[in-house]
Parts: structure tokens; C-alpha cells; sequence
């Protein structure tokens, strides 16, 4: 290709790359507008440990947005009521604990057992 071509080729490719910018800017600002005014309040209503700290939110008048900028009093307490609350959420056998060491443990012995009882691939009595 020549210079020429490579230049107009560049020319006509310009407005379709401004309109896919510009539809992607709005395509980007639908999808904050639809998290922000359905995603969230569905996933308040539908997630039990969402919708309590949206209560606790509301009965105690924190501004959530402060958080991030300052350090008071309500982000320390908002984080440890949040880790508590993780903490009493989890299931038994979460994490790293006796339960999980012995799953570990089971794993191999049932591969030790494998290893050890199962034929090596190689049939002394060949079928007749």
C-alpha cells in the first residue's frame, strides 16, 4: 500500500471511531445509571447480609460516602461491624481449619491406598 492510500484509508476510519467512543461513553454511563437504580436496591432486597447493613446504614444516619475521604469514628465502627458480621457469615469448615486438614489428609490417603492396591498396568495372566 502506498502512502496515500494508507492516509485516506486512516481519513475513513475517523467518524467510525468517534461514533463507537461516543457509544461506548453512553453505553458505559446506562450501565452505572441501571447498577445504581436497580442492581443495588435488587441486591438489598434479595441478599440478607446486604440488606442489614443497608438497615444499619439508615438507622444510624451514616454518610457511606465519607468514608473513604476521612477517618471517624462511624468508618472504624462500620468496619468492625462489617468483619464481625463476615466472620458470624461464614459456614462451618471455612477456611483453614481442622475440617480442611482433614479433607487434606483423606485426599491422600485414598491416593496412598490407590497407588499401593491398584494394578501397575501390566497383566501377569494374560486372558485365554
Amino acid at each position: 500500500m502506498t502512502q496515500n492510500m494508507i492516509e485516506k484509508d486512516h481519513q475513513n476510519r475517523k467518524p467510525h471511531n468517534r461514533i463507537m467512543g461516543w457509544a461506548a461513553l453512553f453505553f458505559c454511563i446506562f450501565l452505572l445509571w441501571g447498577f445504581t437504580f436497580y442492581l443495588v436496591p435488587w441486591m438489598q432486597g434479595n441478599i440478607p447480609m446486604l440488606g442489614r447493613l443497608a438497615e444499619v446504614v439508615r438507622e444510624r444516619d451514616i454518610d457511606t460516602t465519607a468514608f473513604f475521604y476521612s477517618e471517624n469514628k462511624e468508618s472504624y465502627e462500620a468496619e468492625r461491624y462489617l468483619n464481625e458480621t463476615l466472620e458470624l457469615a461464614k459456614p462451618r469448615g471455612y477456611g483453614f481449619d481442622r475440617y480442611f486438614a482433614l479433607g487434606i489428609l483423606l485426599c491422600f490417603i485414598i491416593l496412598v491406598i490407590g497407588y499401593r492396591f491398584l494394578p501397575n498396568g501390566t497383566n501377569p495372566e494374560p486372558d485365554n
